[in-house]
Parts: structure tokens; C-alpha cells; sequence
């Protein structure tokens, strides 16, 4: 799979970004705590104030990342399931640490054993497991430092 560069999302890209990312949550390695509906997941991608970039193949989103470059905090990193294991991720990754190059950090579910195993591998250390800020599940935060 050919990517095309990682760009700044679009307001006409929202309702794909937010299937992407229901599509993704729904197939979640341990299954996803909560998942909300692409009206709900648009919202949010319009109201949290995120910077969000995407990548495209072949004129389809795949993969897309969100975050707070302020807190320094990466909110959602996600991959179309068809698209997992051709690298996205890494890359999304990588592109975290260039927004981000003084370090972050992220959360995924506890039940995310893949999630977990992925940003192991690319170098976060787990720092704790806690409630969910908002939904009370279990996350488990990463953090990653040059």
C-alpha cells in the first residue's frame, strides 16, 4: 500500500475521519469500552480543538491523528483496519514526534493489547493505569521524550 504524504485534515474530510475512526474503535484489539455513532465522532473532531492530520490511499483516508500540540498531548491515533500493518501507524507516529519534538503523551484502553504492544515497540514507556478522565474505563497513559 502506497501512502500519500501525511496532510492537514479538512473540513470535508470529517465524516470520513469520523468512520475511520468508529470502524477502528469497533475492531479495537479487546474490544472498544465505548463506541459512539459518526455523528458523534464528527462532532467532536469539529468542537475539541484539535490539529488533525490524515493519510490517504488511493483517495481514501486511512489513517488519521489528533492532537493537542500545546499540552502536548496525542488524543487520537487511529488506522482503518484494512489499512493496519502497512506502516500508517508508524508513520502517523513519527509525525507526532515532529509536531511534538519536546515529547508527549497518549492513552489507549487497558483492553488494547495491540495498541499497547504498538507503542512499546516505537519506543513510549508506560507511565500508569487509571479511570478514563471522562468515560471511567480503564487507559493506560504512554509517554514518549527525544
Amino acid at each position: 500500500m502506497n501512502a500519500s504524504e501525511i496532510r492537514a485534515a479538512t473540513p470535508d474530510d470529517l465524516t470520513a475521519i469520523a468512520t475511520l475512526w468508529r470502524e477502528s474503535t469497533i475492531s479495537m484489539d479487546g474490544g472498544a469500552p465505548r463506541v459512539h455513532d459518526v455523528e458523534a465522532l464528527r462532532a467532536r473532531l469539529q468542537s475539541e480543538g484539535w490539529r488533525i492530520e490524515v493519510v490517504e490511499n488511493d483517495d481514501r483516508i486511512t489513517g488519521f491523528l489528533a492532537v493537542r500540540e500545546r499540552e502536548r498531548v496525542v488524543d487520537q491515533l487511529f488506522v482503518a483496519p484494512s489499512a493496519q500493518g502497512a506502516g500508517l501507524g508508524a508513520r502517523l507516529l513519527r509525525r507526532a514526534q515532529a509536531l511534538m519534538p519536546e515529547g508527549f503523551t497518549l492513552r489507549t484502553p487497558l483492553s488494547n493489547l495491540a495498541g499497547q504492544r504498538f507503542y512499546e515497540r516505537h519506543g513510549l514507556i508506560m507511565l500508569r493505569d487509571e479511570p478514563h478522565p471522562q468515560a471511567g474505563f480503564l487507559v493506560r497513559y504512554y509517554g514518549w521524550s527525544p
